[in-house]
């Protein structure tokens, strides 16, 4: 069974900046620079928002699509992903200080169908 990935990190904004960017997944570029994200589709409320992402790992092409299913404003998002990369994040906010603790596990789930 795989086992989640979690990182966690201060940031120097107000938990609602911090929420507002990333609640965008054309912000992820930013993020992850090695990540394409294409075809962005937002929703007035977050839930249904979705995206496709296109990488290589290991010289191996993953593509896949993100939705989100699950939005708390300025708390949560939960993004599950499918096609060639199954699995799901979570992304937490938290007040800290003058800014937000910004935390996002990985639950990992399969890879071209093969559970990993």
């Amino acid at each position: 069974m795989p086992q989640n990935l979690t990182y966690s990190i201060h940031i120097d904004v107000p938990v609602e900046a911090a929420f507002a960017y990333v609640r965008d997944p054309s912000n992820f570029t930013q993020l992850m620079p090695d990540v394409t994200f294409s075809d962005v589709v937002l929703t007035v409320d977050g839930v249904g928002t979705t995206y496709r992402f296109e990488t290589r790992v290991a010289g191996l092409p993953i593509r896949g699509r993100g939705e989100y299913t699950e939005f708390t404003p300025d708390r949560h998002i939960h993004d599950d992903t499918s096609v060639a990369s199954e699995g799901s994040f979570d992304w937490t906010f938290e007040a800290e200080g003058d800014g937000a603790r910004v935390t996002i596990t990985h639950h990992p789930g399969r890879y071209w169908g093969l559970p990993i």
